[in-house]
């Protein structure tokens, strides 16, 4: 029954040359700037080095399963049951086309936990690039402890380097939009070594508890690295967990005028570029009624290449006026910006003086009250 929270593996040496993107005529991924967190990227695959879209099956990727009996597999139609997002709508999946998902509401058994992965073949023939970075789409719904890892090697798969996404998915939530696709924009250049011809490519999904939701993911893509490039993910107005020792500071969509709320910015700020940047920090301009605003700093450091690091705003006082607040949370740094459509999002709240709630009917019974 399902608890809700409140308030080593050897890859076949199959060859895959770098393969020439080819760009799909349809509308690119939605990006959503409102008052759910929001992955915002403007690198809709305009300059892939290498795609994988799925549309011909697995296509040499490998599925090993370790615990459990749900296994990645391709779907055309995703997790559909009970309290899930529906098939996830990416680029190239939507509405009749092929994505990989690892379903624990549909094979997964409560009490049993489950581990699998789905490896690429070898992605051979780009040597020369020594800073990459992974794109992929997905939807994922959280419930308790469920963990969704990005694992590359740039040596053929004796080493691994570890990327944890989704890690700011609160129980029985989804991510931002789903089932429309998310964006998640990874620099890799750790795990290449200053360049590999033998990368390999790795999902994981763990449940420890079992009979979960799902992750599914699609429409992956290796990109190139500009020198100045910040990217912005994983930002929220009110910063909160379930180690918090009350729920007063819940992200709210409509705050109680007179209450005293505290706002506690949060955001993580990524460096995709190949050179380091400086003097970065998280800037949250607020947008008032009336028209005034204000501008927000946290503390500045600077960013290695690959670097990522996240950055607080702390204990800001929401204004009493009634209306409509804008935060826009952006990553600045002194270096002029290469890619800026990735470095900001929107987040929108309100004050009313009789209405107070977390989730003003964004998606019907996605978030506990």
């Amino acid at each position: 029954m399902r608890t809700r929270i409140l308030l080593p593996f050897i890859v076949a040496p199959v060859l895959l040359a770098a393969q020439v993107a080819e760009l799909d005529h349809r509308s690119k991924s939605r990006f959503h700037a409102d008052h759910r967190e929001a992955h915002g990227t403007v690198r809709d695959l305009d300059d892939p080095i290498w795609t994988e879209d799925f549309e011909n099956g697995l296509n040499g990727w490998t599925v090993a399963t370790i615990e459990g009996d749900v296994d990645w597999q391709t779907t055309t139609t995703g997790n559909t049951s009970g309290y899930t997002p529906g098939p996830l709508e990416s680029t190239t999946g939507f509405p009749s086309g092929t994505w990989i998902v690892a379903d624990s509401d549909a094979e997964g058994t409560a009490g049993y936990s489950e581990n699998t992965t789905v490896t690429s073949p070898v992605i051979a023939g780009l040597g020369d690039h020594g800073n990459l970075l992974l794109r992929f789409e997905q939807s994922f719904r959280q419930l308790n402890d469920d963990q969704t890892l990005v694992e590359v090697s740039g040596n053929g798969g004796a080493d691994w380097s570890t990327y944890p996404v989704n890690t700011l998915v609160d129980g029985n939530q989804s991510t931002a939009g789903a089932p429309q696709s998310e964006v998640v924009l990874i620099n890799i250049s750790t795990a290449l070594q200053g360049g590999s011809n033998d990368i390999r490519i790795r999902f994981r999904w763990i449940s420890l508890e079992g009979f979960t939701y799902s992750w599914q993911v699609d429409d992956i893509a290796l990109l190139p690295v500009r020198a100045n490039d910040l990217a912005i993910s994983e930002a929220v107005h009110a910063a909160w967990n379930e180690l918090a020792p009350d729920y007063a500071d819940l992200p709210c969509t409509i705050y109680l005028q007179g209450e005293d709320r505290d706002l506690h910015f949060q955001a993580r700020i990524t460096n995709n570029g190949s050179a380091v940047q400086e003097n970065v920090r998280l800037r949250v301009e607020v947008l008032m009624p009336g028209g005034t605003s204000e501008d927000l700093y946290s503390e500045a450091t600077a960013l290695a290449p690959a670097a990522t690091q996240i950055f607080t705003i702390t204990d800001y006082a929401l204004p009493g006026a009634i209306g409509t607040y804008t935060f826009v949370l952006s990553a600045v740094q002194d270096q002029e910006e290469e890619e800026p459509g990735d470095n900001s999002t929107n987040i929108q709240v309100h004050v009313d003086p009789n209405v107070f709630a977390r989730d003003e009917g964004i998606v019907v019974t996605e978030r506990d009250n």
